[in-house]
């Protein structure tokens, strides 16, 4: 790692009392005036690792499971403003340069995982695993009506796919996984039942399904992760709208009572833990 050097820092980001209750501070990229062309100028590599090095400097000082959302936003968009101003950026077309943003914040969060990401599951997360294991028993016929969308066996598929979440690092390549997930269960749907396009009804069940056997030890620290730092434009894309489902899916789960299923009774769903 280089030196930290502190000589030549714009003004550094407090971070919101809504996400700390102490002061927190990261250092911003180096304003867009200081990239002139000089021999004494460090190049915009040479910038945006230095940046890096401090922000990373600031972070090892946090306690482990402090999110500094809004502050490395912030960041993000500073560090933006650098790379427009680069010559060798400007041929690029607008998409391209979004492009560059977006693959220079995934290396920073890569490199920020764990001290971004909790050590310790959330207590919504022991809850929601314990009753999925506890829901383990059920079968299609329990939550799903229409028969010929079974097909469990290519749900498997989906339900294997789903527990590689914790092997990816960056918002967009955990939802990347979730996305793979739901797209086999939709093909498997297509493919059993012969429709052309299938609505919210014909998913939504089969998705619950599936989410349950699956048994996610982590999923609302999963979701609270990419919420917080999937890149503001990626959330006006497939990535925002399938953070949406994900969490409608989870809370239909996690308030889910024995009536909810069919032919099941209060006895064998049995209770939540306060």
């Amino acid at each position: 790692m280089l030196k930290n050097e502190r000589d030549d820092i714009s003004k550094p980001i407090v971070i919101p009392s809504s996400l700390n209750n102490s002061k927190r501070i990261i250092t911003k990229p180096k304003e867009a005036e200081n990239t002139i062309m000089k021999k004494s100028t460090p190049s915009l590599a040479e910038q945006a690792e230095q940046t890096l090095e401090d922000t990373i400097d600031d972070i090892v000082k946090l306690e482990e499971d402090c999110l500094m959302a809004d502050s490395l936003k912030e960041y993000f968009k500073e560090l933006k403003k650098l790379i427009k101003t680069e010559k060798i950026i400007k041929r690029f077309s607008k998409e391209e340069i979004e492009t560059i943003s977006v693959e220079l914040e995934n290396h920073i969060l890569y490199k920020l995982y764990d001290k971004l990401y909790p050590l310790k599951f959330s207590k919504m997360d022991n809850k929601f695993y314990k009753k999925c294991c506890r829901l383990k028993f059920i079968k299609p016929e329990n939550i799903i009506t229409d028969k010929n969308i079974y097909n469990e066996h290519l749900w498997k598929f989906s339900m294997d796919y789903l527990n590689e979440i914790n092997k990816k690092y960056t918002p967009k390549d955990k939802l990347k996984v979730v996305l793979k997930a739901f797209s086999i269960l939709q093909n498997s749907i297509t493919f059993s039942s012969g429709k052309k396009e299938l609505g919210v009804d014909d998913t939504i069940k089969p998705l619950i399904y599936v989410l349950i056997k699956s048994q996610p030890q982590n999923i609302f620290t999963n979701y609270s992760y990419c919420q917080l730092f999937l890149n503001d434009n990626l959330c006006k894309t497939q990535y925002g709208i399938l953070l949406t489902q994900l969490y409608m899916i989870m809370n239909i789960i996690k308030d889910m009572k024995y009536t909810d299923l069919i032919g099941v009774s209060e006895e064998k769903f049995g209770k939540d833990e306060d």
